[in-house]
């Protein structure tokens, strides 16, 4: 504000802060003091985003008043200035019951992502996750034309992994399902080679270890900077 500070103004401020001892201050355009309004967000953490010029520095908090976790940027090595988040964040432990909302907060949004991945893990794996003598179904049945047919539903074990080309490290050409060939020992003996897109584990998802893995990553919300994550990053305790 732009009022001047003169003696009115002090003499109002001391009075406001002798009323409410320990409390910040807000000092109206009319002249008046108040308290300042109490804190309502919890810190969970901070992390940074590690950009290939720049950085960029996050705070992960929850706001009891809107019921949510947010995730809010408070300065970059791109700009100069930065948020005082700690300014408005609530002193202090966490009280449990804050750390609980958190945790189902978070529970709610990791569930669903991780029976996706673990369903993904096994309908469609990657090559790192199919190795060699794991056991696997085929998806489909070979073309008419292949030299080592199989049928939907076979089931047979990793033997090798081929792929054609040039890799690189960071480059768009990936070792991945898309791109690769595996070779099987099926279970009549059988060699067959069939592109990975055509196979998957023959296991079944376990959503039981996907639930337990969602859960733990939920509890790490308990933990403040518990994250600290670059780009590439997930949840890093």
């Amino acid at each position: 504000m732009n009022r001047p500070f003169d003696r009115e103004t002090e003499n109002e401020l001391l009075r406001c802060a002798e009323e409410n001892p320990g409390r910040a201050l807000v000092l109206h355009e009319n002249g008046s003091a108040a308290p300042a309004p109490a804190p309502h967000c919890y810190l969970i953490g901070d992390y940074e985003i590690n950009g290939y010029h720049d950085s960029y520095f996050h705070v992960v908090y929850y706001d009891a008043q809107q019921d949510k976790i947010i995730d809010k940027e408070y300065g970059a090595t791109a700009y100069g200035g930065s948020w005082n988040y700690r300014a408005e964040m609530v002193p202090g432990p966490m009280p449990d019951h804050i750390a609980d909302r958190i945790r189902a907060l978070r529970l709610a949004e990791l569930l669903p992502a991780s029976h996706e991945a673990e369903r993904q893990r096994h309908e469609a794996p990657e090559p790192q996750e199919m190795p060699v003598g794991t056991l696997v179904r085929m998806l489909r049945g070979s073309r008419a034309t292949c030299k080592t047919p199989y049928h939907a539903g076979e089931t047979g074990t990793v033997l090798r992994h081929t792929w054609f080309g040039t890799f690189y490290r960071n480059g768009y050409n990936k070792r991945d399902r898309s791109n690769g060939r595996i070779t099987l020992r099926m279970a009549d003996g059988r060699i067959v080679h069939a592109a990975m897109t055509a196979v998957r584990l023959a296991s079944d998802p376990d959503m039981a270890a996907a639930t337990a893995r969602a859960e733990q990553a939920a509890r790490l919300m308990r933990c403040p900077h518990a994250w600290w994550t670059t780009r590439n990053a997930k949840i890093a305790a």
